[in-house]
């Protein structure tokens, strides 16, 4: 937008219009990547209880290490866990 404010004589309002409606779907597409990355994040927070085991026996790290979904029975079980 700078390098048509300093040369407006050379640009059509339509030239201006597209780079706005590219700029738009460039941030929508980076919302878009957001919201996956924190609907993953949200999975990692919901399967893991956040006691005071030691971090060895993290389900978030032992899924991140495995390359697998972090499912909430993969944890320690309910009284084993501090924090649940």
């Amino acid at each position: 937008m700078l390098q048509i404010e300093d040369n407006k004589s050379q640009w059509q309002c339509s030239d201006v219009k597209d780079k706005v409606q590219h700029k738009m779907t460039e941030i929508a597409e980076q919302i878009s990547e957001l919201q996956r990355f924190y609907q993953a994040l949200a999975q990692l927070d919901q399967a893991c209880c956040g006691g005071s085991v030691s971090a060895t026996e993290c389900s978030i790290l032992t899924a991140l290490e495995q390359g697998q979904p972090v499912k909430a029975e993969h944890h320690l079980p309910k009284q084993e866990c501090a924090k649940c």
